[in-house]
């Protein structure tokens, strides 16, 4: 654990949400940027301030309450909050600390942009929220940080301003990682579960329904209704009558039940219903159908030698 002066904190009061100035920090004196180490188990109001205030959670755990979001850090986890965001801590363990990095939007902008990711500058307005457990250069970027400044016998703005550099362009690249990794994941998860509807449907399709399907996978209709029209180009109605038909030709070429029959079979409650889309599908109907199937399958044997 960092042994260094625990939190200390000038404030003003803004109805119940306490509002922070950088300026107001007096505890150091850096116009442009101010670590602290909070180590204190005991819960933050809800505030806001001025600044940029970045989070790491150097030991134990903490929960956040960043507006409407519960967010819980554990050790490794990164948290920038921009300036005006209402953000409170609700929770931390026993023995726990926080290196916070409270940084002026001016020093961020005129100093630190030129050595920031574009893609960082197009976050920082949003709260950023990695875990960096997997990834110990964020650790050994953090301690070095500590050391130039609070150790080093005389302090290298330059070095101070490349390593805070480092740990935001750091963040902001985990940031993607985690969205992309997040995003094929999401993609997996839908592909798995459209194709175990798909599967339902098939083996169900003579009383499947859209409310059924709903029911059994815990999804709404409409939802399901989009996953089967993204992956077949149909319709719910559309790619169970597909279904039904294929099957019916299928069963009109491979035996001798009556037409009437494998409607039966097939799902179909209304006959009429079932000659019409069927000679829509095949521009016949059905007995139209085997009797071609049969004069064909005559001809090809006629024609063996």
């Amino acid at each position: 654990m960092v042994q260094l002066q625990p939190r200390a904190e000038t404030s003003l009061f803004n109805g119940n949400i306490r509002f922070v100035g950088f300026a107001s920090l007096q505890f150091h004196p850096d116009p442009d940027f101010k670590i602290f180490i909070h180590n204190l188990p005991i819960p933050v109001s809800p505030h806001i301030h001025d600044y940029y205030e970045a989070v790491y959670v150097y030991e134990g755990s903490f929960v956040y309450q960043v507006k409407d979001r519960t967010i819980s850090l554990s050790i490794g986890d990164f948290i920038m909050i921009p300036p005006g965001c209402v953000h409170s801590i609700l929770d931390s363990s026993k023995v726990c600390q926080g290196i916070n990095l409270l940084i002026n939007p001016d020093y961020l902008e005129h100093t630190l942009k030129p050595l920031l990711a574009a893609e960082f500058m197009d976050q920082s307005r949003s709260v950023i929220h990695v875990t960096t457990t997997n990834d110990p250069r964020m650790r050994s970027l953090v301690d070095t940080l500590l050391e130039e400044h609070f150790f080093a016998e005389k302090q290298n703005r330059q070095f101070i301003n490349c390593y805070l550099a480092l740990i935001l362009n750091t963040c902001e690249r985990i940031s993607r990682q985690m969205q992309a990794s997040a995003k094929e994941q999401k993609e997996a998860r839908k592909e798995l579960i459209t194709a175990k509807i798909l599967r339902y449907i098939h083996l169900n399709y003579k009383e499947v329904s859209l409310p059924q399907l709903s029911g059994r996978f815990a999804y709404s209709q409409n939802y399901i209704s989009h996953l089967i029209r993204e992956a077949t180009g149909y319709t719910f109605s559309e790619y169970k009558l597909k279904i039904q038909l294929d099957t019916a030709i299928q069963l009109l070429s491979q035996n001798d039940l009556s037409v009437n029959k494998i409607a039966d079979l097939t799902g179909f409650t209304n006959y009429s219903y079932f000659y019409k889309k069927f000679r829509e599908k095949v521009q016949m109907t059905p007995a139209e159908y085997r009797k071609e199937l049969i004069i064909n399958t005559s001809t090809d044997d006629s024609a063996k030698p």
